[in-house]
């Protein structure tokens, strides 16, 4: 008695159906992280975009400066007509899974489906080698949302690559009336989601404005003496994207004459630094052992040194930023110190003081933790943009944005300016 045969595997069929699979999940990534990139440019809420990197620095500071999923978010090669680079690429996604159901479905149109579904696949994996490019050797921050695209890109290409195994194809399977109608989906899938993400980004009223207390006072500064617009900047001095913050808004109050920046320390270590009043919260706690508040308190100790110029707390600050790939961690503090060391001001001198933390220098640290402990400062840095207006902040028209992002700064100094322009109640 013959032996039945075995149906043979249709592998094309196996690969519209990973491609489905591949397509819905690449759908479901772009449409969040739409949300996550909508939720920090136009609510000013902290997102996974920060978490990322923060959750990165308890593992090692050297993946804290590798990572940075805000900063590879918010520049200007992740988005096209102002619009995020996600969006197209649910659009992408959406078309892939017609095409993917359309090659599965079988038919006469499956081999048609199957070659535009491999060319999109081509066109999705060589963009994300390029932003990849982009990211490593222009932006020099990776980011582990990306990655998840990328490892999305390269299974939909293998997926597709099954799909059209042995499949009959004629000529007439590149004609252009399915990729038409298809290019024309893809728009409007484009289009239904620019709508709602131009119309409301910029409306006050949606999150970002919110009344504040006053910011204690700081010799930290950098701008104008008379701004028009007041940045206020709570950092860590071992944080990575306060340190890409910190060099923005050098060159950005360089080059507007109307902008100041000020800086409240906020050393995000277990602790609160010895002081007793100050609980941390707890996503806020970065690392145990990261030296933040020996930092902290050497950049006030050498701007309290006898004959200390008024931008010594600066170059400190400056300098302790530059140090973050110092190691070990401990080394660091001899680093920042050794530009400021002298006769007057020896390391026993830089140390006795380290030890003390007393009198007004603790007094001013103490201040700015203790005020962002009641905003609530979960991510560092966190920007306070206030309008001034005859010179006295409005700081019940101030913008919170928590992480850094040079696209959402630049938008709320538009928004402050336009408030500060229009007549007083």
């Amino acid at each position: 008695m013959p032996l039945a045969v075995r149906p043979a595997l249709d592998w094309a069929r196996v690969g519209a159906l990973l491609s489905i699979a591949t397509s819905l999940f690449g759908l479901a990534v772009s449409v969040g992280l739409t949300v996550l990139k909508f939720m920090s440019d136009c609510r000013c809420a902290g997102t996974l975009l920060n978490a990322c990197h923060d959750a990165l620095a308890r593992v090692s500071p050297a993946l804290q400066g590798m990572f940075d999923c805000t900063a590879a978010f918010d520049s200007p090669y992740a988005a096209v007509l102002g619009l995020p680079l996600t969006v197209y690429a649910t659009a992408l996604y959406a078309v892939t899974l017609v095409l993917a159901l359309l090659a599965a479905r079988g038919g006469p149109t499956a081999a048609r489906a199957a070659v535009w579904l491999l060319l999109a696949a081509i066109l999705d994996v060589t963009a994300s080698g390029v932003l990849f490019a982009i990211s490593s050797w222009v932006l020099a921050a990776w980011c582990l949302f990306c990655f998840c695209l990328y490892f999305i890109s390269a299974s939909l290409l293998a997926s597709a690559l099954i799909a059209c195994h042995r499949r009959p194809r004629t000529r007439s399977d590149l004609a252009p009336g399915l990729p038409v109608l298809l290019l024309v989906f893809g728009l409007a899938v484009v289009a239904v989601q620019a709508v709602p993400y131009g119309h409301t980004c910029d409306l006050p009223e949606q999150g970002c404005l919110r009344a504040i207390d006053p910011p204690p006072a700081t010799r930290l500064a950098l701008g104008a003496a008379e701004p028009d617009v007041l940045i206020t900047v709570v950092f860590d001095p071992t944080c990575s994207a306060c340190a890409r913050e910190f060099t923005a808004l050098q060159t950005l109050v360089a080059d507007d004459p109307g902008i100041a920046a000020r800086f409240l320390h906020y050393p995000r270590e277990f602790g609160g630094c010895g002081f007793a009043d100050v609980q941390l919260p707890a996503p806020a706690i970065a690392a145990v052992n990261a030296h933040a508040c020996d930092l902290t308190f050497a950049v006030e100790c050498i701007a309290d040194r006898p004959g200390a110029g008024a931008d010594d707390g600066l170059r400190a600050l400056g300098d302790a930023f530059g140090a973050l790939d110092v190691r070990p961690a401990s080394a660091r503090l001899a680093a920042v110190a050794a530009p400021f060391l002298s006769d007057s001001f020896t390391r026993k001198d830089l140390d006795r003081c380290l030890r003390a933390r007393t009198g007004a220098l603790a007094e001013r640290v103490g201040a700015h933790l203790r005020y962002g402990v009641a905003l609530d400062v979960r991510h560092t840095p966190t920007l306070v943009v206030a309008p001034v207006r005859a010179g006295e902040p409005q700081w019940h028209l101030a913008q919170v944005l928590p992480g850094r992002g040079d696209e959402r700064l630049r938008k709320a100094i538009d928004r402050a300016r336009r408030w500060a322009a229009q007549p007083q109640p």
